[in-house]
């Protein structure tokens, strides 16, 4: 998967695309999926959904956000790729080039946002995630 977001990022530099600053590594998009029986506890399967480069976003304020009242969100890093639709809050994310999210930090999917990088005029997805306790 790493392969061919390298590869997506190669083809779109020599297209002449302006491409947003990705610098802080790789990420992995694993989809949920609940695997328990009826009437058992939730146990969940995590697949390799999408994986590609991302930049960590500034936050402008302190890590945890509060909107206004209307909901209670705790931000823990907020990251941006080149937008991909197909990523739902209902994923989880592993800031890491992995297969297997059996042994790294998790974060839940808290907003996504799909739009246009204000400088480039790219298409990007900003993530703001909330790190997984106790899997």
């Amino acid at each position: 998967m790493a392969a061919q977001a390298a590869e997506r990022a190669v083809d779109e530099r020599e297209a002449g695309v302006s491409l947003v600053i990705l610098d802080s590594g790789i990420l992995t998009v694993f989809e949920k999926r609940d695997i328990s029986g009826r009437g058992e506890m939730p146990r969940y399967e995590y697949m390799p959904k999408v994986q590609g480069y991302y930049g960590e976003l500034d936050f402008a304020s302190g890590g945890v956000w509060t909107t206004q009242g209307r909901e209670d969100l705790q931000i823990d890093t907020r990251v941006r790729i080149l937008q991909d639709r197909s990523i739902t809050p209902l994923d989880v994310v592993a800031l890491d080039d992995v297969r297997d999210a059996r042994d790294v930090q998790l974060y839940e999917i808290e907003r996504i946002y799909h739009g246009r990088d204000e400088e480039s005029g790219e298409k990007i997805s900003d993530i703001s995630l909330k790190k997984v306790s106790g899997r």
